[in-house]
């Protein structure tokens, strides 16, 4: 998670704004989308399963909650891309990945 959180909310994010290739802005927001359907697929499959078999093997008290968060990032992703087009300014998302994702919770 960690790893994750260090690639798409800090160094993608930091070489847009260093470099404005937007190939790094890409690659964060999709990337982030990937990482969200991910985790909270393996928080379904342990409301299925009745266990846990997330990667942070967390109490399930918080698994609700975490499953909300991930949603609420994947669709605030998903909003920017496809509404936001051109008309988000980059730097901005950038900016709001680099602290929410890259710093905050990574700490």
């Amino acid at each position: 998670v960690i790893i994750e959180h260090g690639i798409n909310g800090f160094l993608l994010p930091g070489l847009y704004l260093l470099t404005h290739n937007a190939i790094y802005y890409n690659l964060a927001l999709y990337g982030e989308i990937a990482y969200m359907i991910y985790a909270s697929s393996l928080i379904a499959l342990s409301y299925a399963l009745g266990r846990d078999v997330t990667i942070e093997q967390m109490h399930r008290s918080v698994w609700s909650m975490l499953l909300g968060h991930h949603i609420a990032s994947m669709a605030l992703c998903i909003l920017v891309i496809t509404v936001g087009g051109e008309s988000v300014p980059k730097d901005l998302v950038c900016s709001v990945l680099l602290v929410l994702v890259g710093l905050t919770s990574s700490l």
